[in-house]
């Protein structure tokens, strides 16, 4: 949905005379992209929106409302975009999907994942990376072809056999995310302009106040593992600064800054110092010294013991040989859970002794990330895709582009003014351009990999 609200306007008509360097908004891995060169053009695409982290199916029923030919398309030939990058997915099965078939994936809503590219330096400067600027959902594109067979999740055996050394705990975080109030710096120019990118601090976060208390909860605290942190984001007002930090009443930092600086820190604390409910409170003196918390993390090491649930995002280290992994409380008496290892590409069932869950994951990368979850339970339902009609505009010869809105196109009397004015640039009077609208989703689409009122999906085209 989208975050905030934005200044829309009507009509945006781009003179574009091309006098001066262009070069793309997007920097991945040393690479510069404008965002589009993962599309062939020649193949259909559909909008899968994801709001939240989760476990998503695409069921057969949703595929014939939005109109796919199944019967012309095998399993093994979808594939699954996210961010200009295919992602694995598990389809249950490799010929033309039949009804009860479906497509599964791990899907996560937006983060800051395209807000970045608005920053100079994002790493040192997002105030809440957690929370996008503009919208939390995240489009996945779907697609197939005939040449190769999509991305999969492969299966893997729970091979218990050989001696298995358990591991104790896995990593927790406890976090707060602020999305109450978003965070703008002034301008910072002597001749009160603002610079065009985003600076240190801006990003969702409290609301500025002198003091804030923040309550992280934490639960099957595991001892014996490394030591737990908390890592905190905050910038402030135009005041000096002088903020106390304090975990359960206990002095932990303190910080002086200037004005709209940003600070991004972190502490160790004892497992004993970790409790069910911990507060951490950032303290400054003076009435006129405020200061707002983007983003306040609890990490820690916690026994796998899932307490009900039936759905677990969790990350384990040193698993590079292996790990092999006992859990407890999952899900309701009788629940068999099944594995993603995202970081890997593959999925395994658990084996079901009493109460107790066990999973060997074998031999990849040294850290894991894992999706544990009830597969008669917690996967969602898409109840919607819709066709992402793609238009390879590296083609066009306009010299005169007006940005538009379908909802635009009809006044309700039968006349279509972006049209008319997209005629009158074309003739003597109005220049003799070649001219072209372009639908804003278009570049939405392309250049923005679906975010919703992205800047990028203007500014990349």
């Amino acid at each position: 949905m989208p975050r905030m609200n934005v200044k829309v306007f009507t009509l945006l008509c781009l003179n574009i005379f091309f006098t001066i360097s262009l070069t793309a908004q997007i920097a991945v891995e040393g690479d510069s992209i404008y965002g589009n060169e993962w599309i062939d053009y020649d193949q259909t695409y559909y909008r899968v929106k994801v709001g939240q982290d989760g476990i998503y199916r695409i069921e057969h029923s949703t595929l014939i409302q939005a109109g796919l030919p199944l019967t012309q398309i095998r399993g093994d030939q979808f594939k699954l975009f996210h961010l200009g990058k295919e992602v694995p997915v598990w389809i249950n099965s490799s010929n033309p999907l039949q009804p009860g078939d479906y497509i599964e994936f791990v899907g996560r809503r937006a983060r800051s994942e395209l807000d970045r590219h608005l920053f100079e330096e994002p790493d040192k400067e997002m105030l809440n990376p957690d929370y996008g600027f503009h919208t939390d959902t995240s489009v996945y594109f779907l697609t197939w072809s005939t040449e190769g067979q999509g991305l999969r999740f492969t299966e893997e055996n729970n091979d218990l056999s050989g001696p298995l050394p358990a591991l104790r705990e896995f990593y927790q975080e406890s976090e707060i995310f602020s999305p109450s109030n978003i965070l703008f710096k002034p301008s910072l120019t002597s001749q009160g302009v603002r610079y065009s990118h985003y600076v240190a601090g801006e990003g969702f976060a409290t609301r500025e106040n002198t003091e804030h208390s923040i309550v992280l909860e934490a639960s099957q605290i595991e001892t014996g593992g490394p030591l737990p942190s908390v890592h905190y984001l905050f910038s402030g007002n135009s005041q000096p600064h002088e903020v106390e930090v304090l975990w359960n009443d206990q002095l932990k930092a303190r910080h002086s800054f200037e004005g709209g600086q940003f600070i991004d820190s972190t502490f160790d604390v004892s497992a004993g110092e970790i409790i069910d409910q911990n507060t951490i409170t950032f303290k400054t003196p003076g009435g006129t010294d405020r200061i707002s918390i983007g983003q306040v993390y609890l990490t820690y090491s916690k026994r796998f013991d899932f307490n009900g649930s039936t759905l677990a995002f969790l990350s384990i280290e040193e698993a590079r040989d292996g790990a092999y992994l006992e859990a407890t409380n999952f899900g309701a008496m009788g629940t068999i859970p099944v594995i993603y290892d995202v970081s890997n590409g593959y999925r395994l069932t658990g084996i079901l002794e009493g109460q107790l869950i066990r999973i060997h994951l074998p031999a990849g990368s040294n850290r894991r990330d894992l999706v544990i979850f009830d597969p008669n339970n917690s996967p969602k339902t898409v109840a919607e895709i819709s066709p992402a009609n793609f238009e390879d505009l590296k083609t066009s010869n306009a010299e005169f582009i007006i940005i538009s809105n379908p909802q635009l196109y009809e006044d309700g009397q039968g006349m279509n003014w972006v049209q008319e004015y997209a005629d009158y640039r074309s003739s003597a009077i109005g220049g003799s351009y070649q001219t072209q609208i372009v639908d804003i989703q278009q570049l939405i689409d392309q250049f923005a990999f679906g975010a919703d009122m992205h800047p990028l999906s203007i500014k990349n085209f």
